[in-house]
């Protein structure tokens, strides 16, 4: 039976589904029964993709629709118990896919000018949740050193890849040699930002960088 605090809490906050905002009954569950029928997974076949400076990116869903509302919630509308929901099936997705084929998590970093506007990064916030679930260390190990336009506004392939070159650095971290390394972050379109952050893992000595979000944005749409 649950606290009468709780059931109280949530009469007076009715908990709303992540994905559509109805009203939810119980707070526990965090999305409604049509959003849980209704979510588009990705299929076996486009949940991996492979990139330049990383090995693989794992995905959960398409950038749209349920997610996408969610996801916007989550990174401008302050809702950071979001974090738990996208960590679920994420964490799920990870130990069928990765098993055994990393050893640190790490996320993508923002810099000091938008972690003071927004509160909190979002990539870390899903990292030390995955961390959590899967019982894996997650450390920093970079760091976003100069303020950059956010890729959101940026319309072109190569332009994201231009506006993220030189902005990832090693944070003071341990000795990377040899290292696996998971990296995590929320949505990839491109995949520029996950290149330019896995090349300074691997510059530092990373053996291999595995990476996972969230969402992927289908092929030649670049919105957020």
């Amino acid at each position: 039976m649950r606290p009468i605090s709780l059931v109280l809490l949530d009469l007076l906050y009715p908990p709303k589904c992540a994905f559509c905002e109805a009203v939810l009954k119980d707070s526990r569950q965090m999305v409604c029964p049509r959003c849980q029928a209704e979510i588009s997974w990705l299929p076996e076949a486009e949940r991996l993709q492979t990139g330049e400076h990383f090995t693989l990116c794992l995905s959960v869903s398409w950038y749209e629709h349920q997610f996408r509302f969610a996801m916007l919630q989550y990174k401008f509308h302050g809702q950071r118990h979001l974090a738990e929901v996208f960590a679920a099936p994420l964490s799920n997705y990870i130990q069928e896919r990765f098993l055994h084929r990393y050893d640190l998590i790490t996320w993508i970093p923002i810099s000091n000018e938008r972690l003071r506007t927004r509160g909190y990064n979002q990539s870390e916030l899903l990292a030390r949740a995955i961390s959590e679930r899967l019982g894996q260390p997650a450390l920093p190990l970079l760091h976003h050193p100069r303020p950059k336009p956010p890729q959101s506004g940026i319309a072109t392939a190569a332009d994201r890849k231009a506006n993220v070159s030189g902005c990832f650095a090693l944070a003071p971290s341990p000795d990377l040699a040899g290292s696996r390394i998971l990296l995590i972050d929320d949505v990839i379109t491109t995949g520029s930002t996950l290149e330019e952050a896995a090349q300074v893992l691997r510059a530092g000595g990373a053996a291999e960088v595995l990476c996972a979000t969230v969402c992927r944005t289908r092929p030649g749409a670049l919105h957020l």
